[in-house]
């Protein structure tokens, strides 16, 4: 049962997206701890999602099904801004580290994106329901296990992923890291508009 749920959560992670992209950003500009930092908002995300796909399903998920292109709309608006907001930063010496404050509004940003995309929910349930996790066969206590399991294959997956890439950042230029950064604000950029025109235009 844990290995299950910490395989969910490392899993859930893999999909390239805004998350990752800003993650890796992070982690070649600044190091990995600002990295974790960042990715500590996509941990928390998955974990929100896996509580309430085992604590809360009746009441969240008729919620979302209902609102997901509203929830899309306004999400693809915010990544679309803070892509921006990334592109025409000035970006401080790579090596002087980000102070509290900015670390803690790019975990802030990384929630928010995870937040943003209605699918991770769903894609939690179906692996859930695969693995054979429902919420009217579990007690309290396990569905509590499930859920830090999730947590934790989450952070590990996330832990791997920024140590590879602050690893690599001592191997390359300052110029070609800040070339990085802008192809990964563009990359940003481009998955808001997705979001936006899924909801928008999805059916």
């Amino acid at each position: 049962m844990i290995f299950n749920a910490m395989v969910i959560g490392a899993l859930g992670s893999l999909p390239v997206g805004p998350i990752v992209i800003l993650t890796f950003q992070k982690s070649l500009c600044y190091g990995r701890k600002t990295g974790m930092a960042c990715a500590s908002g996509a941990i928390a995300s998955d974990t929100v999602f896996a509580a309430i796909a085992l604590f809360a399903y009746s009441l969240i998920s008729n919620l979302l099904l209902e609102y997901s292109k509203h929830i899309e709309i306004i999400g693809g608006l915010v990544i679309v801004i803070m892509g921006v907001a990334m592109w025409i930063k000035k970006h401080k010496q790579l090596s002087e580290a980000q102070g509290f404050s900015s670390i803690l509004y790019d975990t802030g940003k990384s929630m928010l994106m995870g937040f943003s995309n209605p699918g991770s929910f769903f894609w939690v349930l179906a692996a859930f329901a695969a693995s054979g996790f429902e919420a009217g066969s579990l007690t309290a206590l396990e569905s509590a296990i499930i859920v830090l399991s999730v947590a934790l294959g989450s952070f590990i997956y996330w832990y791997a992923f920024t140590w590879f890439v602050a690893k690599g950042r001592n191997r390359l230029k300052e110029d070609t890291i800040l070339k990085i950064s802008n192809i990964s604000a563009i990359a940003i950029i481009l998955f808001g508009i997705f979001f936006l025109c899924k909801g928008i235009f999805g059916k």
